[in-house]
């Protein structure tokens, strides 16, 4: 709001000044984002097994956080909300083929839009 300051010393900040940082684990490369694997057909007998594990209503994030504290590399997105994900993911999504039936990210009607989770 006030903008930058020249009165930091060290890395502590000074009179009405502040060290501001960025903390975070992984650092905002490409190598380390997310990555879309595109959208997927799903059945009734799950490409990814294990259930829905969640419903969001910011489910590409959720989703991804938990898969990550699961330990999980690989999640799906479907039906707007839903969350899929299991350990052998990366060897069962593609199961069914291809599907047209995605929309913004979040998957629909028997169909799921695929994501690597982010790593560091």
């Amino acid at each position: 709001m006030y903008g930058p300051g020249d009165n930091c010393k060290d890395g502590r900040g000074g009179a009405w000044a502040q060290s501001v940082y960025k903390s975070g684990a992984c650092p905002e490369t490409a190598e380390c984002a997310r990555k879309n694997l595109g959208c997927w057909k799903d059945d009734p007998l799950r490409a990814i097994q294990g259930g829905i594990r969640l419903q969001s209503d910011n489910p590409i994030e959720d989703c991804e956080k938990y898969a990550s504290e699961n330990g999980f590399a690989v999640f799906a997105v479907q039906y707007g909300n839903e969350c899929f994900t299991a350990e052998n993911a990366a060897q069962t999504y593609q199961m069914y083929g291809p599907s047209e039936g995605c929309q913004d990210g979040r998957g629909g009607t028997w169909a799921q839009n695929i994501y690597k989770a982010g790593t560091c």
